[in-house]
């Protein structure tokens, strides 16, 4: 994410659908359905930070719309991240081609069996160039 949030927190802000065919956001409303998100910083350097996010519910774009919310927007996110990107950062973080966004984990509990899943993923190759950059970076 763009820039260094606090060390940890909670984002609770009610979030709801786009209204119209030229309102591509979700954005926060008092009548919006409920929406948390905890975070963590787990590393930070020149004008970045990587977070772990855990989410309370299960959203659309939740997290997007969320670090957004606390000034705080995904790298590569070309509709909920067009901060002004600190020149500090290296070209490849300010021209990352998509979110740099990962789900390391997902875990819900089957509708049918009412088993509970989960799924591990490794990082993809694209974030860790991503993150190696970053760290030379500073």
């Amino acid at each position: 994410m763009v820039g260094k949030p606090a060390v940890q927190g909670r984002v609770e802000a009610p979030d709801r659908p786009p209204s119209g065919v030229h309102a591509p956001k979700w954005r926060w409303s008092r009548s919006g359905k409920a929406a948390v998100t905890h975070y963590r910083v787990l590393r930070t350097g020149n004008g970045w930070s990587l977070v772990h996010c855990r989410l309370e519910t299960g959203r659309t774009h939740q997290i997007r719309v969320h670090m957004r919310s606390i000034g705080h927007p995904l790298l590569g996110d070309p509709t909920y991240g067009r901060a002004k990107l600190d020149r500090a950062l290296p070209e490849m973080a300010r021209s990352f081609p998509r979110q740099a966004l990962h789900a390391a984990r997902l875990e819900f509990i089957h509708p049918a069996s009412g088993e509970r899943l989960a799924f591990d993923s490794a990082v993809p190759s694209d974030l860790e160039r991503l993150l190696s950059a970053l760290d030379q970076h500073g």
